[in-house]
C-alpha cells in the first residue's frame, strides 16, 4: 500500500484530467468551508489543523501545508462538494478546458483553471424539487467518451450540460469575467496595487480576508466599467506578516488571489 498523498477530511469524488494526468479533488468540509484541490504526490492539504483556508484545530502553522486552489462558505444553500471534470467536450466550446464542478445543494460552477485568478461562473442548477431528496440534490458529476458532461441527481434523472441557445439580445454566451491579478512581487512589503480587469460592466466588490476567513478590508465596492481596468493601491503595512486573500465578488463570478505578507 502506498500513502499518495494525506491532510484530507473526506474526498468526494476525484477525477484526472485526460490531456495532462492532473488530479483534481473535491474535499468535503466540517461545518463552514468547502475545498477543491489539484493533487500531488506527497502533499499535505490541511486537515484537520485547516478546514480550506481557515485555522480549524488551532494552533495553525501552514509550513508544509498545501492549500486548495479555493474554497467556498456553507451559503445560498452549499454545503457539500461534488468534484467534477475538466470539459474537453465540443457541445459548449466557451466552456472548454475548464473545471465544471458542484455542490449537494444543485448548484453548478465552471471554473477557469488558466487564470490564477479562478473566477467561477455560475452554469447550472438541479435544486428543482422533482431532482431533491429535500436539499440534498446534486449526487455526482459525470463524463462520456467524448468529453460531455452529466449531472446525476439524487432523486431524479441524470441530466446531459447541454449549451444555452442565447436570445438575439444575449447573443452568444461568453464565460470571461472580471480578471484578478497584483501589479509587483508576492510576497508583498508595505504596498500592493490590485488591479481589476473587466470585459463588461459590472457591479463588484474587492475585500481581503487573512487565513481564518475575517475581512481586514474592502477595497472596492462599486461599479465596473465595460472594458476598464482598475487599478488599486493597497497599504499592508498594518497587516501581520501571513497569508491573505483578495476576493472579488461579480454577480455569479467570484475571483481570489493569494497574497502573503512579509514585513
Amino acid at each position: 500500500d502506498e500513502t499518495y498523498a494525506y491532510g484530507f477530511r473526506n474526498p468526494f469524488r476525484a477525477s484526472f484530467d485526460p490531456e495532462t494526468d492532473i488530479l483534481w479533488v473535491g474535499d468535503v468540509g466540517q461545518g463552514s468551508r468547502e475545498e477543491v484541490s489539484n493533487v500531488a504526490a506527497g502533499e499535505n492539504h490541511g486537515w484537520r489543523m485547516y478546514e480550506g483556508f481557515l485555522c480549524f484545530d488551532p494552533p495553525c502553522d501552514p509550513t508544509g501545508k498545501t492549500f486548495p486552489l479555493w474554497d467556498y462558505p456553507h451559503s445560498n444553500g452549499n454545503f457539500s462538494v461534488s468534484g467534477g471534470h475538466i470539459y474537453h467536450g465540443s457541445d459548449i466550446p466557451e466552456m472548454d478546458e475548464m473545471y465544471v464542478y458542484g455542490d449537494l445543494g444543485g448548484r453548478l460552477w465552471a471554473v477557469d483553471v488558466s487564470d490564477p485568478t479562478y473566477t467561477h461562473y455560475e452554469i447550472a442548477s438541479v435544486n428543482a424539487a422533482q431532482y431533491c431528496s429535500g436539499s440534498y440534490c446534486l449526487a455526482s458529476m459525470g463524463m462520456d467518451e467524448e468529453g460531455e458532461l452529466y449531472a446525476l441527481t439524487i432523486d431524479g434523472p441524470i441530466r446531459k450540460l447541454i449549451p444555452k441557445n442565447p436570445t438575439a439580445e444575449e447573443g452568444s454566451p461568453d464565460l470571461r469575467g472580471p480578471s484578478l491579478g497584483l501589479v509587483g512581487p508576492n510576497p508583498v512589503r508595505g504596498s500592493t496595487t490590485i488591479r481589476i480587469d473587466s470585459p463588461w460592466a459590472h457591479v463588484a466588490r474587492l475585500s481581503v480576508l487573512d487565513i481564518l476567513g475575517r475581512e481586514v478590508a474592502v477595497l472596492f465596492d462599486g461599479a465596473l466599467r465595460a472594458g476598464g481596468i482598475e487599478d488599486i493601491r493597497f497599504d499592508v503595512s498594518s497587516l501581520p506578516q501571513g497569508l491573505y486573500v483578495a476576493r472579488l465578488e461579480t454577480g455569479g463570478a467570484i475571483s481570489s488571489i493569494k497574497l502573503s505578507v512579509v514585513k
